[in-house]
């Protein structure tokens, strides 16, 4: 039986903790929360997620992205393609295997968004042309 937490999608706490106004809940697969509340503070934003279930005959773990992103790695033994980075397992015959699997696919992917950087260094979508400077009185900024 896998566990899930309502997590607010306004600010990526768990439901006992959000203090927003308009929470919006949604179900999260509990090996997922850190990562898809790690993802979205980052700035990637997810739209769904699975973090494989045993009661399943196979296992899918799987991330879909709002937007498309050029990441520089990716997890071992993870895919990533048309906004969906997923691992999958059909070879397994056993619960005590496919959790194992599981729980290893899921540190992996836990490290790997440990060492993501942040999002707009990654967005592959609308790109600006050129920069917008700003003058104050003693500086320039480049944005």
């Amino acid at each position: 039986m896998y566990k899930a937490h309502k997590i607010c999608v306004r600010c990526w706490r768990k439901e006992k903790y959000c203090k927003c106004n308009n929470k919006r809940l949604e179900l999260i697969d509990h090996n997922m929360v850190y990562i898809v509340t790690h993802l979205n503070k980052k700035g990637y934003k997810t739209k769904f997620s699975c973090g494989g279930h045993v009661e399943n005959k196979f296992i899918y773990i799987y991330i879909l992205f709002y937007n498309n992103y050029a990441f520089d790695t990716l997890p071992e033994g993870f895919v990533y393609k048309n906004r969906i980075l997923f691992y999958e397992n059909m070879k397994l015959k056993n619960k005590k295997e496919m959790q194992a699997d599981i729980n290893h696919k899921i540190r992996i992917l836990k490290t790997w968004v440990k060492t993501l950087n942040n999002a707009w260094q990654h967005y592959t979508g609308r790109q600006f042309d050129g920069f917008i400077f700003i003058t104050t009185k003693n500086f320039n900024i480049k944005i």
